[in-house]
């Protein structure tokens, strides 16, 4: 015997259906950690007209959660061997002072990354706009307390030492070291998310991607200060 629904009924269900065909998935349904390491350097290498910074982000339900750590002088201005209050950029404050300063931005990433290492991020960069700590470029032998390099704002998320970089080891030359000192953190180095990249709010026209396996060295840096190739 077939079995006969009201009319109104079959017209609820349809609706039911469709409203369900329609509504939108998120594209994130559950937590999910990334991590976007950057370098601003200047075509005609100079140490003070580079940078390293990074930006982590957590993604859920289509809801954006960013922190960025990007260690300069609150002045703006880098000066060599000279300690001075530091803050963390923002990553728009970055990008606008990196145009500012003439140099391009490259990026390597996002990565997916363990919340571990996002938990750590967050409360680095607390900890790091705190009291404890100053800028100076270079810093690794810098004897007063608490100076750190923009550099090694980011090696310190993963160890309690600074690493040596040299005056021609800094910009992209540190941020590749950087990503890979960090791979081991990464859930598949081989893999970017771009589309996470889109999420930032940056115009695509003011990056250079960098594959995971780009490794500038200090030789094209140098090179390149000399106004040859890099």
């Amino acid at each position: 015997m077939d079995l006969l629904l009201p009319r109104r009924w079959c017209s609820a269900v349809l609706l039911a259906l469709t409203l369900l065909c329609l509504a939108p998935t998120p594209l994130w349904a559950d937590d999910h950690y990334y991590l976007a390491i950057f370098a601003s350097d200047a075509d005609s290498y100079r140490p003070t007209k580079t940078h390293c910074f990074a930006t982590a982000i957590h993604l859920c339900n289509c809801r954006v959660e960013t922190c960025t750590i990007s260690w300069l002088p609150r002045s703006g201005k880098i000066r060599p061997l000279l300690p001075e209050p530091g803050r963390n950029f923002s990553l728009a404050e970055t990008m606008a002072w990196s145009q500012e300063g003439g140099m391009h931005v490259a990026v390597w990433g996002p990565y997916e990354i363990r919340k571990e290492l996002f938990d750590r991020f967050v409360a680095w960069k607390a900890e790091l706009d705190g009291p404890d700590y100053v800028y100076c470029g270079p810093s690794k032998f810098n004897p007063v307390p608490g100076t750190v390099d923009c550099a090694n704002a980011l090696v310190m998320l993963t160890r309690k030492g600074q690493a040596y970089h040299g005056i021609f080891g800094f910009g992209e030359a540190a941020s590749a070291q950087i990503v890979e000192e960090l791979s081991p953190c990464f859930l598949d180095p081989c893999r970017p998310h771009r589309e996470v990249l889109d999420l930032l709010g940056i115009d695509p026209r003011c990056l250079v991607r960098r594959d995971f396996c780009y490794r500038p060295t200090r030789w094209q840096a140098m090179y390149s200060m000399l106004g040859t190739k890099r």
